[in-house]
């Protein structure tokens, strides 16, 4: 609604239930010439396989990393998707691809850092932002605690190159296997990419439980509807180029992921259930799938 107001154009809100083909004949009946989506919804148009209303200008895609084969099919499909990295302390997008990079190939990165924005990582790549639009304060239990630094400290890594972000992964994230960090998100990425489709972001996690002697365990988390025959055949396929501590335990299936009101999966939550349903116990890392 901000961004409309400030560019003085028509905003126009799909209320409905979402489904792919409805979408898109609401995008043509309301003319929409800019959206923004999440990854799930590009991949349930890419599904359908529904071609991009002939208005439409730009698809701003956030609240998670499209993969570049979804993203590239959706643009194959005329979606104009566009990748952009933002956080809630940021109230919106601290870089956006821009209009230039729809002739190239479609890829999640690199993300040009809008022009309000400055950003430094420290030497373990954690991002720090500075610019107008950072957040006062936080509001916890009623407690109104004010920012005390014109920087905000992150919990994402990135990468900063040519004044543009490219995504690394959160640092709360990261744990420990054998004495090594590893990155269960981006082992949750890896997994939707190489499913080509079988498997779309925010209904494929991967979570971290603790383990006595590796430290941790990495367990793939599906929710259906998915073919298991087809599930396996990615899980092998991982599994023949993962070394030691990258290591998957078998999957569990679930019929629905906990989500927040935004719709990302809510991973501690997640960890809870599934331990008071006692679905986590003697679980190993598979060494290889027959």
């Amino acid at each position: 609604v901000a961004r409309a107001y400030e560019a003085g154009c028509k905003f126009a809100h799909f209320s409905q239930h979402w489904d792919a083909p409805e979408f898109t004949r609401w995008l043509v009946q309301q003319r929409v010439t800019h959206t923004s989506l999440v990854p799930t919804q590009v991949h349930d148009l890419v599904t359908a396989q529904q071609s991009a209303p002939p208005d439409l200008i730009a698809v701003v895609v956030g609240g998670g990393q499209l993969s570049a084969s979804i993203g590239q099919a959706a643009r194959d499909l005329g979606w104009p998707v566009l990748a952009s990295y933002g956080m809630t302390e940021a109230a919106s997008q601290i870089a956006t691809q821009t209009l230039d990079q729809l002739e190239e190939p479609y890829q999640p990165f690199p993300i040009p850092i809008l022009p309000i924005w400055q950003c430094k990582t420290s030497s373990e790549t954690i991002l720090s932002i500075s610019g107008p639009a950072l957040f006062s304060g936080y509001c916890i239990d009623e407690i109104y605690k004010a920012r005390e630094s014109p920087w905000h400290l992150t919990t994402d890594r990135v990468e900063l190159k040519n004044n543009a972000i490219r995504p690394l992964g959160r640092a709360d994230q990261l744990v420990k296997i054998l004495g090594e960090l590893v990155d269960p998100e981006a082992i949750e990425k890896r997994l939707i990419e190489d499913s080509e489709g079988v498997l779309k972001s925010g209904h494929c996690v991967v979570i971290a439980i603790p383990h006595a002697r590796r430290g941790s365990l990495l367990v793939p988390v599906i929710e259906v509807p998915v073919d298991e025959k087809l599930l396996h055949e990615i899980l092998a396929k991982y599994s023949q180029r993962a070394i030691g501590i990258e290591r998957l335990t078998q999957s569990i299936i679930v019929d629905s992921l906990p989500r927040s009101e935004l719709g990302k999966v809510r991973r501690g939550q997640l960890l809870t259930l599934l331990q008071a349903k006692g679905k986590l116990v003697n679980l190993e890392p598979q060494s290889a799938f027959h």
